[in-house]
This record gives C-alpha cells, structure tokens and sequence, in this order.
C-alpha cells in the first residue's frame, strides 16, 4: 500500500468559494470549500466483472461525461472481495489521519465514461467524498481543475475530497473534457466504490448563517453569488454566465 501525500496541515481552501447547507437540525450552514485532496493508492485485485455485474453495466445505460449509480443492493453479489479492500481502505483513511470506518458507512458502486467537470456541494454539502477505483488502467485521470490536481486511475486508486471541489475524469494528461476521448463502443467504464463522510473528517469549521444572506439556497457560491461548474474545463462561472465552446 502507498500513498501519495500525507495529512495535510494547515488547511487550505478555495479563494472566495463557500458551500451553504443544511445540517442534521435543518440549520443552514456556511464553510469554506478544502481544496486539499487526499490520494492514495491501495494493493487490491480489478473488479472481477460478475454476472450480476455485468449485467447491471449493460443495462444501465451510460452515457458519456455522466455519473451513475451502479449497485445499491448487497455488495458481495457484485465485488467478490469487497470486506477486503474495504478494510483496506479503513486502513489507509486511518494512516492518513482521517479516521472513519467505512464499514459503518454504505457504499454504492459508480460508474462513468468519463465525467463532465462539477461539483456535488448542492447534494452533498456536508460531506466529503471517499472513491475507491477498481476498473483497470483505462488511460483516464481524475482532474481538479480549481487547483491542478491530477490523479492517474488505476486498481486501488482511492481519494477523498470536499464534495464542493469541483473535479472531472477526462483522458490522462488532458484538462478538459471531451467526449471524443470516451467513444461509447469502447465502453470506457470506470467502476468505483463511493462512501459519503461527514465533512468533519477534513475538521472543517461551520458558521450558522441568516437564511436571508444567501437567500435561502443551499449549494456553492463563490463571492456571495451562485457559482456553476463548466462542464467542459471546469471553470467557474456566474448564473448567467454561458459556458465554454467545446
């Protein structure tokens, strides 16, 4: 097992970028958005594709530059070794000083062909991700594009991150997303396991805020204002602004 950056202290944050949600009392909360990103790389075996497995990606549909839950039932039916790499995965958030036992957390298997650049702060606000990558070596990275940060795909590559940095899978070495990269004959899946941690895991400070400040919506905003994610390089942009040509 391997990693590739350890704790990171101080904190560092997204210039200008807050996430506003609501916290388990309903209470609209304000914090800042870490662009510190936690990766690694775990010994655990490709995805064996199952019956079921199989099964469950050709029904599914995918499209190109989507995000899509793959398997919500029992996970053994779909990854032989889930306990396994599950307990290794455990391991490693512990090493990295962002102690959670996933097994007290559900995981769902994802899959993409690629992914247009976004972030998942108005769902997700008080979480932060945990991807597990299982598919073999396809040629793919997973880009952040507010900071650079760019991390090979490869069996056993795990990252966890603030669910409001924005973040794209586009063709290794590339920083925008094209779907011409991902031809959908090839069937470029990328498989992962996802869990959802609170956000505390990163000791993220929360402001209660006036509901009338941010007018009541919840989700990222960047200098007081909505913010969105170009699909295509990832840039941020203001509500009425169009986005990039592709």
């Amino acid at each position: 097992m391997k990693s590739t950056n350890p704790t990171i202290d101080p904190p560092r944050f997204l210039d200008g970028l807050r996430v506003h949600h609501r916290d388990d009392e309903e209470q609209l909360c304000s914090r800042r958005v870490r662009s510190d990103v936690w990766c690694g790389r775990l010994d655990v075996a490709p995805l064996e594709r199952r019956p079921a497995l199989s099964r469950s990606i050709a029904r599914s549909d995918l499209e190109t530059g989507a995000v899509q839950v793959l398997w919500t039932s029992s996970l053994a039916g779909a990854w032989a070794r889930h306990e396994h790499d599950i307990a290794r995965a455990s391991g490693w958030l512990r090493d990295a000083g962002l102690a959670h036992d996933l097994g007290t957390t559900d995981a769902e298997l994802m899959a993409c062909c690629g992914a247009h650049f976004h972030h998942d702060a108005n769902r997700y606000g008080g979480k932060a991700f945990c991807n597990l990558f299982l598919s073999e070596d396809q040629g793919q990275d997973v880009y952040f594009p507010a900071t650079g940060q760019r991390i090979a795909l490869q069996p056993g590559t795990i990252m966890v991150f603030d669910t409001g940095n924005p973040h794209g899978v586009v063709a290794r070495g590339t920083s925008r997303f094209e779907p011409r990269d991902f031809p959908v004959e090839e069937r470029c899946v990328q498989i992962f396991a996802s869990w959802e941690l609170p956000i505390r895991v990163f000791q993220s400070d929360f402001d209660k805020v006036d509901p009338a400040d941010v007018h009541g919506v919840p989700g990222a905003w960047l200098d007081d204002a909505p913010m969105r994610v170009c699909p295509t390089t990832g840039r941020f942009l203001r509500p009425d602004e169009p986005q990039d040509s592709t």
